[in-house]
């Protein structure tokens, strides 16, 4: 600490010296310049540590201690070096040009770093870790449809990747290298499926259009801030809230393949409008394994099925048996609902467009500089190369290659949403049109053992090591889960009050109570959110029944319905795991009003064939939703 106070000593010396002169050259100042080049330096490193760390902080402190940090080691290292080998990828131009007006585009040349730099260091930190988790995780139990496919295949004993070798069984045509891809990218869709459960597309009308639009001057709906699908989230919100529309889990899996190091595109089809100009529709994730496009349908819930029960279905193969779609409808007696065709049709499969996922940032020189200066302990994935990739993807006929303009449209959105918070306090309408992030969001930003419970889960956080006093996920989830008791003594419970960020000596008594009672309110959708957690714990963990007990419980206590179709879902793929196939399919059948409920009736079909199992009356309880308190 004295060695630290005597350099910042020297250094403001130095700048109280060189006001109305100039001193001449010292070798000490010399020395002084080199040490403070080294605490510069040192930034980066602490930065990282700052980032990666399972501890959340509040959040405008967090994003304005990383882009700081950053810029000070940045008016080093980039004064010291040239960065000849960036150049704008000419893949990712029109994207620039066409988004030239937003902060996050002007600085794409430069070597300064934004407040929201922070989220996609964060991001990129926890995808890259639950990438690499997930992928090393057996987990057998979860891919019981994929072991009986390959033939009730035996797993005890084996000392490989116990999917990659189903895979081999139900692929034979892929090597053991291409095995283990598809195998990744499975268990990594699977994942986001069973984590990130799936909402309804926005779909306004042009009078709900102008209700919700935070920004009545600006015409484009994303820039407006105006609710649109795909572009709400980022990947990063996905995961913490846990909650998206295909598209958003469409873009979040694919961020996760290119973290793995497999290259994807997001399939669109093509149509005519009502003016008579094409329009596309967004389809499906499409994964690079062995030269073929494998189909990852993120609505559907499950790949496309190649004709027969799991077997994945790649491009090429689909477009020579396009009567494979036809069989994803549902039949009369699985649904009388209206919409039980399949959303895509074959003659759609001759001419595709195949959409590649960028991000401002990764094609941003500032990035360039970060991840090619990053420590050899703390590597991370920031960049990529759109023209390179295109390169690679293999050449089909009929699908055409376009830059995916959802990563920069989501920076629009949000940058609207930002700017229209700050005048709510102020503005009637505005806080109105803004009740769903004060529901939806806001209570999670204000929750920092929230967010650090939910960063511990991504990192696999879920044993404590003897003599750590630090929780892991499971104990923070747990905690979280306030009784009445714990909600209603929060105004007298200062310790709690301290836990949650709430200090009476910094307001009014007024401003105190009001406090008080948002933060209870917030409690209340707080313990909801953790119980749903718990049980995903559970599941990734391998405690499938512990986390039936969790979802049981879950279903039986009153309390808003905003985990019904993911609790549903997850309770069948715990009863599937442990072999009680006719009480899973019963689940899938029954959760009518998920919107996943196509998917969900799919997969119930595929186990039938599977394993012979018919629906009892006992097996297939009603799905209800859980009671409301009101």
């Amino acid at each position: 600490m004295k060695k630290l106070l005597t350099v910042v000593s020297f250094f403001l010396l130095g700048i109280i010296l060189s006001v109305g002169c100039k001193p001449a050259p010292d070798p000490m100042l010399d020395m002084l310049d080199t040490q403070m080049s080294s605490l510069k330096k040192d930034d980066l490193t602490r930065t990282m540590e700052f980032v990666y760390s399972e501890n959340r902080f509040d959040q405008g402190q967090f994003q304005d201690k990383v882009s700081s940090s950053l810029n000070r080691w940045a008016q080093v290292d980039a004064s010291e070096e040239t960065i000849d080998s960036w150049t704008l990828d000419s893949f990712a131009k029109s994207l620039i040009d066409q988004y030239a007006t937003l902060p996050m585009i002007e600085r794409t040349e430069e070597i300064s770093y934004l407040n929201s730099d922070a989220y996609y260091l964060q991001e990129t930190s926890w995808m890259n870790q639950l990438t690499q988790r997930i992928v090393a995780t057996p987990n057998p139990k979860l891919f019981e449809i994929y072991r009986l496919a390959a033939g009730d295949f035996e797993t005890e004993g084996q000392e490989e990747d116990l999917l990659a070798a189903v895979m081999k069984r139900i692929h034979p045509e892929l090597d053991a290298e291409q095995a283990t891809q598809l195998a990744a990218a499975a268990k990594v869709f699977d994942w986001v499926t069973r984590n990130v459960q799936l909402t309804e597309l926005v779909d306004l009308s042009d009078e709900q259009v102008e209700k919700q639009r935070l920004n009545p001057e600006v015409a484009d709906p994303a820039a407006s801030g105006t609710p649109g699908a795909g572009y709400q989230h980022f990947p990063w919100q996905v995961l913490m809230f846990s909650r998206g529309d295909y598209i958003e889990r469409a873009k979040t899996f694919m961020v996760m393949m290119k973290l793995y190091g497999l290259d994807s595109v997001m399939l669109a089809t093509k149509s005519k409008g009502e003016d008579g100009e094409m329009v596309e529709t967004l389809w499906c994730p499409a994964v690079v394994v062995g030269g073929e496009y494998y189909l990852f349908d993120t609505r559907l819930g499950l790949p496309i099925p190649a004709g027969t029960p799991v077997k994945m279905a790649t491009l090429s193969e689909l477009k020579k048996n396009p009567d494979w779609l036809a069989q994803l409808d549902l039949t009369p007696e699985e649904s009388l609902r209206d919409d039980t065709k399949y959303w895509v049709t074959a003659d759609q499969l001759d001419d595709l467009v195949g959409l590649v996922y960028v991000s401002p940032e990764s094609v941003a020189k500032r990035f360039h500089l970060l991840e090619s200066k990053l420590p050899a302990d703390q590597p991370l994935n920031l960049t990529s190369q759109p023209s390179e990739m295109i390169k690679r993807l293999p050449s089909k006929e009929g699908l055409k290659m376009k830059a995916w303009n959802v990563g920069f449209e989501t920076h629009a959105y949000r940058q609207a949403v930002n700017e229209a918070v700050k005048k709510a306090n102020e503005e009637d309408v505005v806080r109105n049109k803004l009740s769903w992030y004060f529901t939806n969001e806001a209570y999670i930003n204000d929750f920092t053992l929230y967010r650090t419970a939910r960063a511990k889960y991504f990192a696999g956080s879920f044993e404590t090591v003897r003599g750590d006093a630090k929780a892991n996920a499971i104990e923070l989830f747990y905690a979280l889960m306030y009784d009445d008791d714990k909600i209603r003594s929060l105004g007298s419970d200062q310790g709690l009050q301290r836990l949650l960020g709430i200090y009476e000596e910094d307001s009014s008594l007024l401003e105190f109570r009001q406090r008080i009672e948002s933060v209870q309110a917030q409690m209340s959708l707080v313990r909801r959110d953790a119980g749903y957690f718990l049980a995903e714990c559970h599941v990734d963990n391998g405690n499938v029944g512990t986390a039936i007990n969790w979802l049981d419980r879950l279903r039986a206590t009153p309390g808003d319905n905003r985990w019904e179709g993911g609790v549903n879902y997850l309770l069948g793929r715990c009863h599937e795991a442990r072999k009680e196939y006719e009480t899973a399919i019963g689940i899938y059948e029954n959760d009518q009003k998920s919107p996943q409920f196509h998917g969900n009736v799919i997969r119930a079909r595929m186990l039938g064939q599977l394993t012979g199992s018919e629906v009892s009356a006992e097996a297939a309880p009603e799905i209800k939703p859980a009671p409301s308190d009101n």
